[in-house]
């Protein structure tokens, strides 16, 4: 070995040695950390938490919560910041730490339970860094076991497991099995979340009032900062805070509710729409870079402001952060191109949605925020004289409407063109211009102002369209043939349309196959590896070629995702349509496989599990079936199979058989309907499952299971087929 060798191994064993150094501290450092947080929260007061006694009205659930308490605290610091010294200046950093103690008391009924929280996988640490902001994050796990006689059993850390470390030891997990729990104890368990943001403003706290199980018992106690700005909002019924403040005027806030009754379904439900829920915002001030709504501009609390105020940030925080994307060179041309090309205005402004969505997949921006499309497509109409257009805001599924909007990011831009009423949203070119997110259909909505006097007012709030069932098809097509005598070799289709092929897409295209799809409607465009230049077309075949490899998996994902038991050789999966035009709106793949164990023979007869071919579907069991909460789906729907299997030379369907698929349940709510023929050789079935609404009251649940059990029921049919 060489001097250089010698000095190379000599240097990289330092480096180890000191990178495994560091490593150990932070381990012991982390460690002691936690320990003194086990030790705080074990040594607290909450009698509740010690409460074996279960009322025995519950004794059919799978838990109950005994008690809960949630305690959060947020501080501001600054410190002087060394960099800005190397300048000749002085320049202070901001600080926000939070704390976020989540503790929960869990009496186990059953296994189900039991199972639930036997086990927990946690990240114990991790850290961002951003050009002007940082975030550094620690998280405790604690649980104590209380049996039935009042016995407490803390879990020893030494029952704790260190997982892999995330990239350049910025990421730490730790995993848990919790030894000696039964049915009949109580778990006590807490997460302690730790938070220092650098220049950088604090997300939401979202406190819930109710839960999965019945609670018996639940307090709530925040200390904030008295310089920072504090809102936060009431939904659905939540208790308002008890208001006070401590010797240095920070803000005190308490709630606390008992023998909550009600639960969250774990099913088809929107929790921000229906259970009591406190949105808590607390916003500092001259943070760096960071927008800074114009209604917490001022310190101090602000308990439920007037949604118009929150409002007023969302379109300011639109207005600021919005940035043209000037995309290809060509793009404005064939904006302005498209005033003789299209003179109607719906199929110009299509057009240019179609334009614009082109031009994102050409150049790679699959992250682009919904603000900025709505902008841009807003910018881009106008260059092809379409100027009667408007901003407008709603929020997702999943957050509060927009008349009680509570944080100003929740409130999502969208563009209204007026010209034939049509709404344009983005969701990576998986809608089809004119069509909109699945997650914005049916929600509340307002309409930017168009000038000072309008700004004034409230702004009115209507409801933005929503699809039917029939605009939103899953359709499966499966042609059978038997083989190796119990088997079938099954070719397998898949389309879908609407919000079915939104969520379907975002699980298997490639964005080759995005820009593939609107070549048919923009001219002189290069093959999809050469749009970055040729020097990069190897490195593009690369990533392409790696997405390909992706997308295969993925596809066969799906493919045994539609069934309960795995297929067999499943192989020729492909993309056949992507359905990004109103000509062709279907999303299809197609795969080849076998599947065992269809077919039974019965002497000379076979026996069919026809009803299987509807693949793995919905079952409502248990304490699922009994809801009181209204119900949240994603969209109206359909699921439609065509099934056709060839039946082997000589054999025949008897009438009686063919009756027995043939089913009818039809509600206000949707329906279950099959249809079976025999034709030349082939078993024929046809069945379609539709959902009328996105929403439906609680009144409507045993309707609802009509269509869901009818579904479950046929799968169990099994047909003979008669020599």
């Amino acid at each position: 070995m060489n001097r250089v060798s010698k000095m190379m191994l000599c240097l990289c064993t330092l480096l180890l040695m000191g990178a495994t150094g560091v490593y150990a501290d932070k381990l012991e450092e982390y460690k002691a950390f936690a320990d003194t947080i086990r030790q705080n929260v074990w040594a607290m007061d909450l009698p509740q938490f010690k409460n074996t006694d279960i009322p025995a009205k519950y004794k059919n659930e799978s838990a109950v919560i005994v008690a809960a308490y949630r305690d959060v605290s947020v501080t501001q610091k600054t410190r002087l910041d060394l960099f800005s010294l190397i300048n000749l200046s002085i320049t202070m950093k901001r600080n926000i730490i939070s704390s976020d103690l989540n503790r929960l008391c869990i009496h186990i009924n059953d296994q189900a339970a039991l199972k639930k929280y036997s086990e927990f996988d946690f990240i114990s640490y991790y850290r961002r860094n951003r050009f002007g902001w940082s975030e550094k994050v620690k998280q405790v796990l604690g649980v104590r076991v209380i049996k039935p006689d009042g016995t407490i059993r803390e879990v020893s850390t030494d029952d704790y497991v260190n997982t892999a470390e995330g990239k350049n030891d910025k990421e730490k997990g730790q995993k848990l099995a919790v030894p000696g729990l039964a049915i009949g104890d109580n778990i006590d368990i807490f997460t302690y979340e730790e938070k220092k943001l650098e220049e950088h403003t604090m997300d939401p706290f979202f406190i819930s009032y109710q839960d999965e199980y019945p609670m018996l018992w639940k307090k709530v106690h925040c200390v904030i900062d008295k310089d920072l700005t504090t809102q936060y909002r009431t939904l659905n019924g939540a208790p308002d805070f008890k208001q006070s403040t401590d010797e240095e005027k920070n803000i005190i806030l308490d709630a606390e509710v008992t023998n909550v009754e009600n639960t969250d379904p774990d099913l088809w439900y929107n929790p921000m729409d229906h259970s009591p829920i406190t949105v808590l915002n607390i916003q500092g001030k001259r943070l760096k870079g960071e927008f800074i709504p114009p209604s917490s501009r001022h310190k101090g609390l602000q308990a439920n402001p007037t949604a118009k105020a929150i409002q007023d940030d969302a379109i300011e925080f639109f207005r600021v952060v919005t940035f043209e994307y000037e995309g290809h060179k060509d793009l404005k041309k064939q904006c302005k191109a498209a005033i003789k090309q299209f003179p109607n205005i719906t199929d110009r402004a299509d057009y240019v949605y179609d334009l614009l969505c082109f031009a994102y997949a050409r150049d790679r921006i699959t992250d682009a925020s919904l603000r900025r499309f709505a902008r841009n497509l807003q910018l881009r109409l106008a260059q092809a004289g379409i100027k009667d257009t408007k901003i407008g805001y709603t929020t997702m599924d999943g957050a509060e409407p927009i008349d009680q909007l509570s944080v100003y990011a929740t409130g999502i831009p969208f563009l209204y063109l007026k010209e034939g009423e049509r709404y344009y949203s983005w969701c990576p070119s998986l809608n089809v211009a004119g069509e909109l997110r699945c997650d914005m259909q049916g929600r509340k909505a307002i309409l930017s102002p168009e000038n000072k006097k309008e700004a004034k007012s409230d702004y009115p709030v209507f409801v933005l369209p929503a699809s039917k069932a029939e605009d939103n098809q899953n359709v499966y097509t499966l042609n059978a043939r038997i083989e190796n005598g119990t088997e079938l070799a099954i070719n397998h289709e898949h389309s879908a349309t609407g919000t079915m092929r939104e969520m379907l897409g975002t699980e298997i295209l490639t964005l080759k196959d995005v820009y593939d799809s609107y070549l048919d409607r923009v001219t002189d465009a290069k093959p999809f590896t050469e749009t970055q230049g040729k020097r990069k077309a190897e490195a593009e075949q690369q990533t392409l070629d790696k997405a390909m490899e992706t997308q295969q998996e993925r596809l066969k994902d799906q493919v045994k995702g539609y069934w309960d038991e795995a297929p067999k050789n499943i192989k020729d999966s492909k993309v056949v349509s992507v359905g990004t035009s109103k000509k062709n709106r279907s999303l299809a793949y197609t795969a080849n496989y076998s599947m065992e164990g269809m077919v039974k023979k019965a002497g000379q007869n076979l026996i069919l599990s026809t009803g299987k071919m509807l693949g793995g579907v919905l079952k409502v069991e248990g304490q699922q079936r009994h809801r009181t909460a209204d119900i949240d789906m994603i969209s109206p729907r359909q699921s439609i199979w065509n099934v056709e299997i060839a039946l082997p030379e000589g054999y025949k369907v008897s009438a009686d058989a063919l009756e027995q698929l043939r089913k009818n349940v039809t509600n206000e709510c949707g329906s279950f309907v099959s249809k079976a023929s025999a034709e030349n050789g082939k078993l024929l079935i046809n069945v379609v499952r539709t959902y009328n609404h996105k929403h439906e009251p609680a009144a409507n649940w045993d309707k609802l299971l009509q269509i869901i059990d009818a579904t479950n029921a046929f799968t169990t049919i099994q047909t003979v087929i008669r020599k």
